[in-house]
């Protein structure tokens, strides 16, 4: 075999992204999708599919259950790494398509083709808000997930300290993004294909896209449940008396926190409980008003919306005002 492309996603919307590209090029060759999780796909778009039983879902709060997924999600990447090199078809040339080297079976199939006599071409695909911007980096914590990977699991992983994309290396062909002039290295972005949307608003829908993950972030719990109440109270002082919420969680994190906040701010609210990536589900919920923190989603949203009557607004949820000015740039009202 000529050519062989690899899409690796460890993300619903991972999937959706990479089935854009691939259905509006029609130069890419023998599709490959590893599929750790067993998220959807379209079957007709892929020429092969190796695919895992792992739970790629984060929604732990505790610190003992946070070790315990780790070293179970760390575990199942060992045996899903054995079962891609026993089942990956033999080429001469492969492109290699994935989000973010943060992730150990991303990272060790990123190196695995070194020093081998075959051709690679590696390509990023946006990963939410991270290729337009440069996050904090975590050097201990990336050491020591180097040295767990190598003696526990045999596993060779190589830790990106620049950015977590590898956009910057002179192995990396280019990124697609949806805003390629707002992106880190525009000069290697191309556009991300990605789908119109369009619906009949209901006036009293109002959604909140969550960003439940936040709780595990650097500024805590407490902070986090701090802008949520934040959030709503925003929500609260613009919407109508007949107004119902629909919150979606995200699809890490422990939604409970949230819901419970919800009870105490709103009389008539609902949980959507689904991981469908939010760009497929606004047909079926039809909101008037989209809020959420500084997420990924509002850009996708606002661009893919057709109509122009929706109104969408992000709470930033730190000091980043790269983002704030990103979102800004694009008419996302920036609350404050």
């Amino acid at each position: 075999m000529n050519l062989v492309s690899i899409f690796v996603a460890i993300a619903p919307n991972h999937i959706s992204n990479f089935e854009n590209i691939i259905e509006s090029d029609k130069d890419i060759r023998f599709t490959v999708l590893l599929n750790p999780g067993n998220f959807k796909f379209k079957p007709a778009v892929w020429n092969q599919v190796i695919e895992g039983d792992l739970n790629l879902r984060y929604t732990e709060s505790s610190k003992f259950n946070k070790l315990k997924y780790q070293l179970g999600k760390l575990i199942g990447y060992k045996s899903f790494i054995a079962q891609v090199k026993k089942h990956l078809p033999k080429a001469q040339q492969y492109r290699y398509y994935y989000c973010n080297l943060d992730d150990i079976l991303t990272n060790h199939i990123f190196y695995y083709f070194d020093g081998k006599d075959i051709t690679i071409d590696n390509y990023v695909v946006e990963d939410g808000i991270l290729n337009y911007y440069y996050p904090k980096t975590n050097n201990k914590k990336l050491k020591l997930k180097k040295v767990l990977c190598k003696y526990l699991l045999g596993v060779d992983i190589i830790p990106e300290n620049n950015h977590p994309t590898g956009i910057h290396l002179d192995k990396v062909n280019a990124q697609y993004v949806r805003l390629p002039e707002k992106s880190i290295f525009p000069e290697k972005s191309n556009q991300l294909p990605f789908v119109k949307i369009n619906y009949e608003p209901v006036k009293n829908i109002i959604l909140v896209v969550g960003q439940d993950i936040m709780h595990n972030s650097d500024e805590g719990s407490n902070y986090y449940k701090k802008k949520l109440k934040e959030l709503f109270g925003h929500i609260l002082k613009r919407m109508e008396r007949d107004c119902k919420i629909i919150y979606k969680p995200h699809r890490n994190g422990d939604y409970t926190i949230a819901e419970e906040i919800l009870e105490v701010t709103f009389t008539n609210f609902e949980l959507y409980l689904d991981i469908t990536p939010i760009e497929e589900c606004l047909t079926q919920i039809k909101p008037a008003y989209i809020y959420s923190f500084n997420s990924s989603a509002l850009i996708n949203l606002k661009l893919a919306l057709e109509r122009k009557d929706i109104y969408i607004a992000g709470l930033p949820y730190n000091k980043n005002s790269e983002l704030t000015s990103l979102f800004n740039s694009i008419g996302i009202e920036i609350l404050s």
